[in-house]
């Protein structure tokens, strides 16, 4: 795991745990977005944010197709690591 892995996942960590308004230590980034209690008004949120960070365009589906905190890390890192997703 290198350092933009471990930044994106504490992001996306304190995102939701700023949102539920909950520890970042209650956070499990490898449990579903639905038991974490991420739906879909916040999943368009945390796109919109998560486009801001990183300087292009998140999908909903990047998302919505990566299950867990890791999941959505893991594609992340792949898209960036392959030149960047198409809009």
């Amino acid at each position: 795991m290198n350092a933009h892995e471990e930044d994106l996942r504490a992001w996306l960590t304190t995102f939701v745990a700023d949102v539920l308004d909950i520890g970042t230590d209650e956070v499990d980034p490898g449990a579903p977005w639905e038991s974490l209690g991420v739906d879909s008004a916040m999943t368009l949120v945390l796109v919109a944010d998560l486009s801001v960070v990183l300087g292009r365009t998140v999908q909903p589906i990047e998302v919505l197709s990566n299950p867990t905190i890791d999941a959505v890390v893991e594609h992340l890192v792949t898209v960036e690591a392959v030149g960047g997703e198409r809009s």
